[in-house]
């Protein structure tokens, strides 16, 4: 075998063929992990064969929950699929440079990556239930990219080139952490680098092959009190970040779900995307329309975001219960047709044996087999009954559910229309606002030589005040544009509710289509089935 045993100092292959990762490889591997454990100068068996040959007939990665492949000189992983149950993963001693093609490996717990070439720590994300990870001698320069494996219990990283104490400190998210080795890295020979670890990560049980004594740690968080409670703060601020991030992106799944997504954002997108802002702007008191504008809007879209969500909720809820009508149906369908099909075949044995006692005794009756070729046809017409009935059924229930969801959304949609109506009237509002204050400010700046706060000349206030028929049209294309997104935007959504309905219906109607189709080619097929085993049971070779 290519690349076989002995020790492979990292970042060197010794000469040797480099290995790729193959069912021949695979297969050895599991052979060796099933051969008994034999005392030192035991000699071969014939067992050991027996294993090697029982392996053609049983072997299924699917069963194999563990597999080593240290010391074959691979230097690329790949070929792992299928091993859908693997939970321990031993890749020591090889030449990997790259950590690659594991993410189907989810139910890992146990990885082994050392005495190889990786540089980097990257595409772990989807081993979210690794306990036990490696990466002892190899060239790592940075702790990253684990943030995914929050059950990491044991943490090998010795002999790698971590330097930056920043990496430490990365790792008190890791609560579960409960043993890790980083000595050999050049962070080790900082003065305050037992302080740092032990300060920074308190949960830790082992250090470097030693057990941590409680006293040490206390002796190092009163070392480190300063930078700990800085470091808990900024902790903190990030915690509710997150958490407000988290909550931000549930409000806006709600919304997809409410077919609403973008109404919370339309009011800035829509001024951020107007051009006449820059020159409007520029104007004494337009901040304060424009945020008059905003809070009016704001609490109009809160009010409303809040009663469409909770109607959301409702259909949902709605769509629930109508799921759980259809399922039940299904269910006691089923289990009345396989109570038919199993009194059939309490029926089938009985009269099959009887005509095989019979044709025994050589005085086979034919009546017997007429009997039963009617009994199947018989259940052929109960089973299709209870289908046909089945089906009429889910039919209603689902012209029912249709009813009601023609109803909801006909009354969100009219809950629709008015809110983008409110939006419209604010828009007037804000732009009448303007348009006074404009006209305001214009008749201040021809009369300026007579008022108490005169508008200088040769300003840019005054060049856009002198120009006013230019400055009408700004706000009128303003105004335009506010109306036309508004619109826009309505139209969207409305037509999305009204899609969102019809499909939801297609859909229940679709499935219920396939699942009849299902079911009456399963009735057809176990009949084909019944009437061969009858046939078989009046062929020559049974009767004799």
């Amino acid at each position: 075998m290519a690349g076989g045993p002995g020790f492979i100092m990292p970042g060197s292959s010794m000469g040797m063929e480099r290995t790729v990762i193959d069912e021949g490889l695979i297969r050895q591997a599991v052979i060796e992990d099933r051969k008994p454990v034999k005392e030192e100068g035991a000699q071969p068996t014939a067992d050991d064969d027996d294993v090697d040959e029982g392996l053609d007939e049983d072997f299924n990665l699917i069963e194999i929950d563990s597999l080593s492949l240290s010391f074959q000189n691979i230097f690329k992983i790949d070929n792992l699929q299928g091993f859908a149950n693997l939970t321990k993963l031993q890749l020591d001693n090889n030449v990997i440079e790259r950590i690659e093609n594991l993410g189907h490996l989810v139910n890992l717990t146990w990885l082994d990556l050392s005495f190889n070439n990786i540089t980097k720590i990257e595409n772990l994300d989807a081993l979210i239930n690794l306990t036990d990870l490696s990466l002892f001698h190899n060239q790592v320069n940075v702790i990253e990219n684990l943030d995914a494996l929050t059950k990491l219990n044991v943490l090998s990283l010795g002999n790698n080139n971590i330097k930056d104490v920043e990496n430490i400190v990365y790792l008190r998210r890791f609560q579960d952490l409960r043993l890790l080795n980083l000595t050999g890295n050049p962070v080790c020979r900082e003065d305050d680098y037992m302080t740092t670890v032990l300060a920074y990560l308190q949960h830790l049980h082992y250090l470097d092959y030693e057990t941590i004594d409680s006293a040490q740690v206390v002796k190092a968080k009163e070392d480190k009190q300063a930078q700990l409670l800085e470091l808990e703060e900024l902790e903190k601020q990030h915690a509710q970040e997150s958490a407000k991030a988290v909550k931000k992106q549930l409000f806006r799944d709600a919304l997809q779900k409410a077919n609403l997504a973008g109404v919370d954002d339309l009011f800035d997108e829509m001024i951020r995307d107007d051009a006449e802002i820059v020159r409007l702007q520029q104007l004494p008191g337009f901040k304060t329309v424009l945020q008059s504008y905003r809070e009016k809007t704001e609490k109009t879209v809160s009010e409303f975001v809040e009663r469409m969500l909770t109607a959301s909720n409702a259909d949902q809820e709605e769509f629930a219960l109508f799921m759980g009508a259809l399922v039940k149906l299904h269910k006691t369908n089923e289990t009345e047709s396989l109570e038919r099909i199993r009194q059939f075949k309490k029926t089938q044995k009985k009269t099959l044996g009887e005509f095989t006692s019979g044709a025994k005794e050589g005085v086979p009756d034919g009546t017997l087999i007429a009997k039963l070729a009617e009994s199947v046809q018989n259940l052929s017409d109960d089973l299709m009954d209870l289908e046909m009935q089945c089906t009429e059924e889910a039919m209603e229930c689902i012209n029912e559910f249709e009813g009601t969801v023609s109803r909801t959304t006909k009354a969100n949609i009219e809950q629709m229309s008015n809110f983008f109506r409110l939006l419209e009237d604010l828009e007037r509002v804000y732009w009448e606002d303007l348009t006074a204050l404009v006209h305001g400010l214009i008749e201040k700046y021809n009369g300026s030589s007579a008022s108490d706060n005169p508008i200088e000349p040769d300003t840019t206030l005054s060049t856009i005040l002198s120009e006013k028929e230019a400055l009408e049209t700004s706000i009128s294309n303003s105004h335009n544009n506010h109306l036309e997104r508004i619109l826009k935007f309505g139209d969207e959504v409305v037509d999305r509710a009204t899609k969102s309905a019809e499909r939801v219906s297609a859909d229940a109607r679709n499935k219920e289509y396939l699942r009849n189709r299902r079911r009456v080619s399963e009735i057809f097929d176990l009949v084909q089935q019944l009437n061969t085993q009858n046939g078989i049971a009046t062929s020559p070779s049974v009767t004799k």
